[in-house]
């Protein structure tokens, strides 16, 4: 009778470790989707800054922190952005521009950053 009790507790242990290891793997599936869509609307962006430096080296490409990157990159309306740019120059040219974009979104564990910056010269 012992036997069968301590074969129905070690069951029952081992049926709950399955369960918890396939909700960790559900959570951790979840959260890697997201970044991974984070880094892609990232490379988008920055592609689209980049063609626009390619025309006019002086275009203004800085968008402001919050902005909802919208369809067609995002039409979950999950995700905000913001890109920063600055010149990186020796005193005497203007000849090197860093572009950052910021990519924000919130999930389970709270608000999630992806930051992806390039350098871009004339």
């Amino acid at each position: 009778m012992a036997e069968v009790l301590l074969a129905l507790v070690f069951t029952a242990f081992v049926v709950l470790a399955v369960v918890g290891a396939g909700l960790f793997a559900g959570k951790a599936r979840g959260k890697s989707e997201l970044h991974s869509q984070a880094s892609w609307l990232a490379t988008s962006l920055i592609h689209r800054c980049l063609e626009q430096l390619e025309g006019d080296f002086e275009a203004e490409v800085a968008v402001p922190e919050g902005t909802p990157v919208g369809p067609p990159l995002d039409s979950t309306g999950r995700f905000v952005y913001g890109v920063e740019e600055s010149f990186i120059h020796p005193p005497e040219a203007d000849d090197l521009k860093r572009i950052r974009v910021t990519v924000r979104w919130t999930d389970a564990q709270g608000e999630q950053t992806y930051q992806l910056s390039t350098k871009v010269s004339r």
